[in-house]
């Protein structure tokens, strides 16, 4: 069973009606008028359970869209993190996602207004469960719900915030419960909770000991595990990352946690087209090995403005435009060796050759600017920023580093491309043999990654 197909049952109305009856409360009769679920003690107190994945929703994906693209342009994927904002865009960041949530704290609000003023009681309880906001983790989702009950409302005394919250690398994953007191008004007091909490502790024991007595139930129609939310506006990929488990796994070696790979790339890329550099010698014997090839043009000025259109010709960042020197002598004896016939088509075959030893040797050899010890004049950078679980979302550049006397210069060779890690270090060590650099180094920034 893969991770996002298991699901954790959802918390219900149910559940709450026993730890209220468990607590000496009851649940109170409905009316014309909409009132309040239960009462306990000298409080009434409603029940929200959130449902919708708020991310889910259209306009508020151009909303932040919007927001985040002016903090980070020019990206093909960004992460929906509040961190990479200012103050003031993280104020309009939770705005944006508190939607679901003021519309049921104003609802909660005017239902226990109603009940207290009917009932006689003196405190008015909210408890507000993320019962499947995913793209809100317990700590956002209770700053929202906060913010919503002091901004819109003075008809709340407290607030119980909380939620299962179901994190997954499949076959590893985490059940967290939450449910947290936060008193809005201090002169009302909310004693009548303290038996409240104690059925909710067992409440939750409980639901944890089935989970682990029951480890292969799935709840088809359940809560499925947080995992990343990604969305597209504009072709720019949005990606709100899931929580880090935040410490290693023990089902996995050396404790790393695979990332999935929905990215086309699944093994090995080409990442150049190469093209034999001949000098006029060398193409003068070239030439005189096989005539027949009119592709090598009847002049040296016509070869050299072939090999120029070629270059043209390749537009892809991805792909290189590379040319390997080659000597005429040496390709002969590759063809002998390797059995294949001396025409056009193997000199371009022992060109490829000749490029994927010399970048097949500077990706062995590449280590990460954290363990570079050596110096180097010369090397290529290339650095990775990991979005989420899955590798598709990783953003790359790379860049021409030179030190020398003092200086240090850095000139961009790709910028902001839509590869993980593995591939850019690929294409980086193909610029390195393009511009005849003698190492590659990397660096990978896991900040908004999965581990």
């Amino acid at each position: 069973m893969d991770e996002i197909g298991f699901r954790i049952r959802k918390l219900t109305e149910d559940d709450f009606d026993q730890m209220i009856l468990a607590s000496g409360g009851k649940r109170l009769e409905e009316s014309d008028v909409k009132t309040a679920d239960y009462l306990l003690g000298d409080s009434v107190i409603e029940l929200k359970l959130i449902d919708e994945e708020g991310l889910e929703k259209t306009s508020r994906q151009k909303k932040l869209a919007k927001l985040f693209m002016e903090s980070r342009p020019n990206r093909p994927v960004i992460p929906l993190t509040p961190h990479i904002l200012s103050e003031t865009d993280k104020r309009s960041y939770y705005n944006i996602l508190r939607g679901p949530i003021q519309t049921q704290v104003k609802k909660a609000a005017k239902q226990l207004e109603a009940t207290r003023a009917r009932e006689a009681v003196t405190s008015r309880i909210l408890i507000i469960i993320n019962n499947g906001y995913a793209a809100l983790h317990h700590d956002e989702f209770t700053k929202v719900v906060l913010q919503c009950v002091q901004h819109d409302t003075s008809k709340i005394d407290t607030v119980l915030c909380g939620g299962i919250y179901f994190y997954s690398a499949w076959p590893d994953g985490y059940v967290f419960p939450h449910l947290d007191i936060h008193p809005i008004s201090l002169q009302k007091p909310h004693l009548s909770l303290e038996p409240f909490m104690k059925a909710w502790n067992k409440f939750e024991g409980n639901l944890m000991k089935d989970m682990m007595v029951n480890q292969i139930k799935n709840h088809s129609d359940g809560r499925p595990p947080v995992l990343d939310i990604p969305f597209k506006v504009d072709g720019v990929t949005f990606v709100k990352p899931a929580r880090k488990m935040g410490k290693p796994s023990p089902l996995w070696p050396n404790g790393i946690r695979p990332r999935n790979n929905t990215s086309s790339v699944q093994g090995p890329q080409p990442v150049a087209l190469t093209f034999p550099s001949l000098s006029k010698e060398e193409w003068l014997n070239v030439k005189a090995v096989i005539p027949e090839a009119t592709i090598l043009m009847d002049t040296f000025e016509e070869w050299q403005s072939f090999e120029r259109d070629e270059e043209a010709d390749v537009t892809d960042p991805l792909k290189l435009f590379v040319t390997q020197k080659v000597t005429c002598e040496d390709w002969r004896i590759w063809c002998r060796e390797t059995g294949e016939i001396e025409s056009y088509k193997s000199l371009h075959m022992y060109s490829e050759h000749i490029f994927n030893n010399a970048c097949g040797t500077l990706m062995r050899n590449a280590i990460s600017i954290e363990n570079h010890r050596l110096f180097i004049p010369e090397y290529v950078r290339v650095e990775t920023e990991e979005i989420g679980l899955d590798m598709a979302n990783d953003v790359s550049s790379a860049h021409l580093v030179c030190e020398r006397e003092g200086l240090k210069s850095k000139t961009p060779l790709f910028e902001n491309l839509q590869i993980f890690h593995e591939h850019a270090v690929c294409l980086g060590a193909a610029y390195a043999v393009k511009h005849n650099i003698p190492a590659v180094r990397y660096h990978v920034d896991k900040t908004y990654g999965a581990e």
